[in-house]
């Protein structure tokens, strides 16, 4: 078998050097079928890998005029965020999506999107079998309108905030914001009555030492002051903007409204398998 034709293989398929020895082997030197051996085979691979659990990866976030996605897709390893393949095919998922149709975790739908002649469930299907980790694309969102998004350096995090006739660097400052403080919510009146009382039940226990002895009027004022400012520090409008603490985030928007945000970090809500090292390195022994 020619060099110049493993090298080719190798190039287009990003397989490894047996693999596409014996891809070649098996068809003969046709390169189009031995594409076709690798990619049946690597759906195989792919397969062996569907009940490991991917809670790393990386957070994608793109916008065109119209509207903003962000997706996260997950490896197994932190190391493959770092993988080009990864990258570029995740890269590619997130702009085929963005100027689709499909809504915000519509994962069906956007599984059957065609990405360089492949459906994105077969990229993604690729992409395992030719890196060696379970790759899988967990949720995205699209929001449309006036946007700013922002990616931390590390790519775990990722926000879009929306507004209404406010400055795009404004927007985009404040989605950094987003994604240093962490709010949970946008406003004061999205705080349901429920999270109210778990924090004035919590604020009591905290503050008990401290009401001890005081009439119930002044112990209810202690507490709500306590609950107003636990809950205020969770409000994004309410924040002191993390460029310039003289200011709230409310005081930025000027004439226009802030209307919504969403900040996704990686693997956030995914419950990991903790391994034990010695007896991961004694299972492989047995084998």
């Amino acid at each position: 078998m020619s060099i110049e034709k493993i090298k080719k293989l190798r190039i287009m398929t990003g397989a490894g050097m047996m693999d596409v020895k014996k891809a070649l082997d098996a068809s003969n030197g046709d390169i189009d079928e031995a594409i076709k051996w690798l990619r049946t085979n690597g759906i195989a691979k792919a397969a062996k890998k569907s009940d490991r659990v991917a809670a790393e990866g990386s957070i994608f976030v793109l916008k065109n005029d119209d509207k903003a996605i962000m997706l996260e897709i997950n490896s197994e390893t932190d190391f493959v965020a770092s993988n080009e393949l990864f990258i570029s095919g995740s890269t590619k998922i997130a702009k085929v999506i963005l100027n689709s149709k499909v809504k915000s975790n519509d994962l069906d739908s956007a599984f059957s999107l065609s990405v360089d002649n492949e459906t994105i469930e077969s990229l993604l299907t690729n992409m395992t079998a030719t890196i060696g980790e379970k790759i899988t694309l967990r949720r995205f969102v699209i929001v449309k309108g006036e946007t700013g998004i922002y990616k931390h350096a590390n790519s775990r995090i990722g926000v879009i905030v929306s507004g209404k006739g406010i400055n795009p660097e404004i927007l985009k400052d404040v989605s950094m914001h987003v994604a240093a403080m962490n709010p949970e919510f946008l406003s004061k009146d999205e705080i349901s009555s429920k999270k109210v009382q778990e924090e004035t039940a919590l604020a009591k226990e905290q503050l008990s030492s401290v009401l001890e002895g005081k009439p119930e009027k002044v112990q209810k004022n202690i507490i709500k002051g306590k609950v107003d400012k636990v809950l205020s520090e969770n409000v994004l409008l309410e924040q002191s903007f993390v460029k310039d603490p003289s200011k709230k985030v409310k005081d930025l928007a000027g004439s226009g409204t802030f209307k919504s945000f969403i900040r996704y970090e990686v693997g956030e809500g995914i419950e990991k398998k903790e391994e034990n090292f010695a007896e991961e390195v004694a299972k492989q022994m047995q084998k």
